[in-house]
């Protein structure tokens, strides 16, 4: 017989303790007949015992036990039969004769069987914050409060990040809270994790990742305010509750909504704490615009060119919500904030309802900034008069079924939630919205109480949650050795990994393989998605025997990283390489760049830049600038920029492979529609040097030696037929060099080209120093404007027209090999 630990016996009591609290609330939906709602319920019974069959088959040698969980097999069986034919009274027939008491039955065995079983009593839980010290970056406050409650609770409490970790040896550097100073000690894993602010697992280090494997997690993500409506909206139930809203896409759906509403806040999806909240409200032909306490009336004109400036200038999304009209009897707006958390049984409870009010001058509500909270019985009293008992016992069922409505729909992996209820006039409920990590400035202590004793609960019962957030399913594309049919190849040579891009040559993949040969190491190239993060193994081709042989190996001992851009879905398997030594070719923000090169001094380099502010602002900037550039702030390529030409009375518009003259306002149209979704900066070129009638661009590449210094690799003039093809980098294959260019311009073009490789390598050290010390190849793109060359471009992914390729494979081979011997 196989003997369990006690963590395993904890989670075969919790199962089953669980299945007969689902059962009881399976038989009230089958009375009910919720067809949909009975199915999900009923699987996720079928999932618990299908989780403690295992442990029943293998490790239990109790016959009782065996013949009651044979019974609970055959009686699964037959409800399942009854609810294909939704049969709903033999099922509640099934249910309450049978398959329930059975139920209760098997765990009062259970319990009987571990009953006398050692279990420490005090819980050691680790208070997490990914990356960074939670005692630095959490409110002091906080901190004293979770001391505080660990005193008054059964706990034991250490504080610590992921450079704290061990995963090795099982072990934390954890740092206590002992007679009044910290101090640091190395402890095993906590018997729970309370992490502080839950990441996607696409955002989650490498070491949260392995630990969430091994430790329940107390915390999960539920997505932005459109996530929740959207759920709620599908599940129908709690529908009624929510307030009206429409994702703002562009003007005509914000200016349909304010008609059918009449009145409306607009806020920013991923908002917090009443920030950059604003109400609208048609007058007439004009519209009132409110922030706080702050009021103005603006023409349609006006409001149009706020909208540029402040809602579609951001790359944030928006929405437009009905504004639900709530006042005391002396005109303060009010609502309630329910502070709801799952207590020391794992079931929601009501930490704090309380009012909150505002300035009789604003629409919004007034976030507690510590202040004692007002008595909402008081409150309820002097507001609703007779009816405040009712009220007030509504507010509770809503807070309470809402939020257990909620952690069904989040897999039951809630832990805490901050719900906003109003009242309207005609005393309608309605909910603003449901937010995790509500503020609680007002009562730190109490709910850091009810944090480490729902801590304690998931410790004991090893329970551990999960959500859609925190699933691998949503990375299905990730491969998997477990279900691999392919060999596993056990590399005794150094290895060198190759992180491919979906451009990358078969030419220059044979080169790193050959020279890799050469300098006696395994060379493997992989695409991110073929990497099994769990194993710690990869998919990937070996160069062995002068030929290409797909096999599955371990992680390499160093990574050279051609990936032009990390989108977020791959960007946590990359995080997993954390400590194994990278050349990395990735293209870096050029904007980023451009600032950082500011900072430290460079300007005087680089081409003239603005930040583009609004549609006006740009037709001012115009006035003065025949050519604009305008550059895309998140994007890393220049294909996405566009380019706008003064003409006598009208302008033309450059983009891609399109070229289209327009009057103002047309173009004042096609910039507002540019700025809706996009941030823009705009470089000023005025103009551009001409050699032989083609556009013409100085291009320097280097590339870092063994010694890790930048080094000359290439220097070309890139010359271009027009503004569009400069634009998508078309240049023309010719046979002039750089020098042949600069002799019709300069006298001494030599020295001309020592200031451009000057200029780069400075630019290189800056880049290296202040942004990514792993980018090893850099490509400076220089214009000539009134006899000065100025930087506006820059790249750090090579251009393999420009190098000599073998070269610069090479250079990265040697570079890997020293990475590895250092």
């Amino acid at each position: 017989m196989m003997t369990q630990t006690t963590r395993e016996e904890r989670q075969i009591l919790h199962i089953s303790e669980t299945m007969i609290e689902a059962t009881e609330y399976f038989q009230q939906l089958i009375k009910q007949k919720q067809f949909n709602s009975s199915i999900q319920i009923f699987s996720s019974i079928v999932e618990g015992y299908n989780a403690i069959q295992g442990h029943i088959d293998q490790s239990l040698d109790n016959e009782t036990i065996n013949s009651i969980n044979n019974k609970l097999l055959k009686m699964i069986k037959e409800i399942t039969a009854h609810l294909e034919a939704q049969n709903f009274i033999k099922i509640d027939e099934i249910i309450q004769f049978s398959f329930l008491p059975t139920l209760k039955r098997f765990n009062a065995e259970v319990n009987k069987l571990y009953e006398g079983r050692s279990i420490n009593n005090i819980t050691n839980i680790g208070l997490y914050y990914g990356k960074k010290d939670p005692t630095m970056v959490y409110p002091k406050e906080r901190v004293e409060a979770f001391l505080k409650a660990s005193d008054e609770t059964n706990t034991n409490l250490f504080f610590f990040s992921d450079e704290d970790v061990d995963l090795n040896d099982k072990k934390i550097l954890g740092k206590f809270h002992r007679q009044g100073v910290w101090v640091k000690e190395t402890v095993d894993f906590p018997e729970v994790i309370y992490n502080i602010f839950p990441n996607t697992v696409a955002r989650q280090s490498r070491i949260e990742r392995k630990l969430r494997r091994e430790i329940p997690f107390t915390s999960f993500v539920i997505g932005d305010k459109l996530t929740l409506p959207f759920k709620i909206v599908k599940q129908r139930e709690f529908a009624h509750l929510l307030v009206p809203f429409r994702v703002i896409t562009d003007k005509k759906i914000l200016i349909d909504s304010l008609k059918e509403y009449g009145k409306a806040v607009i806020k920013p999806v991923r908002g917090a704490r009443g920030e950059n909240i604003y109400f609208v409200e048609e007058k007439g032909d004009k519209i009132k615009l409110s922030e706080r306490e702050n009021h103005v009336i603006l023409s349609y004109s006006k409001f149009y060119d706020w909208l540029d400036e402040v809602i579609f200038s951001r790359n944030k999304k928006h929405l437009i919500q009905k504004y639900i009209h709530t006042r005391t009897k002396t005109g303060q707006p009010f609502d309630f904030r329910a502070h709801m958390q799952k207590n020391g049984e794992g079931r929601w409870q009501i930490t704090k309802l309380y009012p909150r009010t505002g300035n009789k001058k604003s629409n919004q509500i007034s976030i507690n900034r510590g202040q004692p909270l007002k008595d909402i019985e008081d409150f309820l009293k002097k507001e609703f008069d007779a009816e405040w008992e009712e009220i007030f016992h509504k507010l509770q069922d809503t807070a309470l079924n809402l939020s257990f409505h909620i952690d069904k729909l989040y897999g039951l992996a809630i832990d805490e939630l901050g719900i906003d209820i109003a009242i309207d006039k005609n005393r309608r409920f309605w909910i603003h919205e449901a937010n995790l990590g509500p503020q609680t400035k007002a009562h730190e202590v109490e709910r850091a109480i009810n944090t480490l004793k729902y801590c304690e609960y998931l410790a004991k019962h090893q329970i551990f949650y999960t959500n859609e957030f925190n699933e691998r399913d949503s990375y299905n594309f990730m491969f998997s050795s477990k279900s691999s049919r392919l060999p596993y190849k056990e590399i005794n040579q150094n290895l060198i990994g190759l992180i491919e891009n979906d451009n990358q040559s078969d030419r220059d993949k044979l080169a790193y393989g050959y020279v890799s040969s050469f300098n006696d190491c395994t060379f493997v190239y992989f695409n991110p998605k073929d990497v099994d993060i769990d194993e710690m193994l990869i998919k990937g081709k070996v160069f062995e025997e002068s030929e290409w042989r797909e096999y599955v190996v371990r992680y390499p001992d160093v990574l050279i990283n051609n990936i032009n851009h990390t989108p977020p879905m791959v960007k946590h398997i990359l995080d997993d390489f954390e400590g194994i030594p990278m050349i990395e070719n990735k293209e870096l923000n050029n904007l980023e760049v451009l600032k950082v090169l500011r900072k430290e001094g460079l300007e005087e380099l680089l081409i003239e830049s603005d930040q583009l502010i609004s549609t006006k602002d740009t037709l001012s900037k115009l006035k003065n600038h025949k050519q604009l550039i305008l550059r895309d702030c998140d994007s890393n390529s220049f294909n996405s920029s566009k380019v706008i030409k003064r003409e006598s009375h009208d302008y033309c518009f450059v983009s891609e492979n399109k070229q289209e003259m327009m009057n103002q306002l047309k173009l004042s149209h096609q910039i507002s529609d540019l700025i809706k979704n996009k941030s823009y900066y705009i470089q000023y070129l005025d103009e551009m040097h001409h050699f032989q009638d083609n556009l013409f661009v100085a291009s320097i590449q280097l590339q870092k030696n063994l010694n890790g210094e930048w080094e000359l690799i290439a220097k070309h003039p890139k010359l271009f037929s027009s503004i569009n093809e400069f634009l998508m980098n078309h240049y023309l294959h010719h046979q002039f060099s750089l020098i042949d260019v600069l002799n019709e311009t300069f006298y001494n073009s030599k020295s001309q080209i020592s200031k451009l490789e000057k200029s780069s390598k400075g630019i290189g050290e800056v880049i290296n120093q202040e942004l990514d010390k792993n980018i090893s190849f850099l490509s400076v793109e220089f214009v000539l404007q009134s006899s000065e060359f100025k930087v506006f471009n820059i790249k750090t992914t090579p251009e393999y027209g420009l190098i000599n390729e073998l070269g610069f494979v090479e250079n990265q081979v040697k570079n890997a090999v020293n990475l590895m011997q250092i």
